[in-house]
């Protein structure tokens, strides 16, 4: 099965609560931490399942800091760069 990533960057005093209640839903996503000290996770979403994370999502945006980050920007963030990176550059 083939999932569906999205990177946020987040409140770091809410990252336990985040996890929690995305994987609440059984078998529609999980959350992982890319960088802790920075608050960065990404939610790996099931196929089929976008709708019910994007409103999640959108309800935790409103009571906590879940700011979307595009996945250039990520990857520039976690190597330093000052320039996109293409795969073929890794």
């Amino acid at each position: 099965m083939k999932t569906v990533a999205y990177d946020y960057r987040v409140d770091r005093q809410q990252m336990a609560f985040i996890k929690f209640t995305i994987e609440a839903y059984e078998g529609v996503a999980i959350m992982s931490t890319l960088d802790s000290a920075a608050g960065i996770v990404r939610l790996s979403v099931a196929p089929g399942c976008e709708a019910v994370v994007e409103a999640l999502v959108g309800d935790l945006r409103r009571q906590i800091r879940m700011e979307p980050l595009p996945m250039d920007r990520l990857v520039l963030a976690a190597r330093g760069a000052s320039r996109p990176v293409c795969e073929k550059d890794r």
